[in-house]
């Protein structure tokens, strides 16, 4: 069973569970939908109705590669003809991982102009590396919300340090997170691990 939230005008949540909760994104814009994340293999059929219910899906972003979040990539790319968004460190992990199953041309790496990502359906993506070393987030401008993948988890309406077992280097991850909350202080984080939070504090 899928959760659907409504986060904000824009931006869309869809959780799910298997005793932790997993979650993706769906972020609506003039030309149709983004995905961010795809979640587990099973996800995929629960995605599509959510699909079928906002619009046509032109493009997915991913935070990282983690099997939580790329899952059902391969489901979900059999039936949309949409190119997939990565960072760079995360690519050679990705097309290694899925070689067999996705085409290399459908992975793109995230467009810059200058130092700056580009906007994408209204998201600006920074680069935020330590859990994985291309971990990105997702900061919708017009609606103040940050998507966070697993930059954070929460407990007790605080926001707290990805989970330590998976992340793969918690110093960097944690001077990520730091420089993303300094520099764009969100009205609310959203998290794939964890409840979003509300003009977060982050709390070692």
């Amino acid at each position: 069973m899928m959760k659907i939230k409504q986060l904000s005008p824009h931006v869309i949540k869809c959780e799910t569970w298997i005793g932790i909760k997993i979650s993706m994104w769906i972020v609506l814009d003039n030309d149709g939908i983004t995905l961010i994340d795809t979640g587990l293999k099973f996800t995929h059929k629960q995605l599509q109705k959510t699909f079928a219910r906002q619009g046509d899906l032109q493009r997915i972003l991913l935070t990282h590669g983690h099997p939580d979040h790329v899952g059902a990539l391969n489901q979900i790319l059999q039936i949309h003809e949409v190119p997939v968004y990565a960072h760079r460190d995360e690519l050679s992990y990705l097309l290694l991982k899925m070689k067999k199953k996705i085409n290399p041309e459908k992975f793109h790496k995230f467009p810059k102009t200058g130092n700056h990502y580009d906007l994408i359906a209204g998201l600006r993506p920074y680069h935020t590396p330590g859990h994985a070393p291309g971990h990105m987030v997702f900061y919708h401008e017009a609606d103040d919300v940050l998507i966070a993948g697993d930059l954070f988890t929460s407990k007790k309406g605080q926001l707290r340090r990805p989970m330590p077992r998976y992340t793969a280097n918690m110093e960097v991850a944690l001077e990520s997170g730091k420089k993303i909350l300094d520099h764009l202080k969100p009205g609310l984080i959203s998290l794939c691990h964890g409840e979003d939070i509300a003009c977060p504090k982050f709390n070692l």
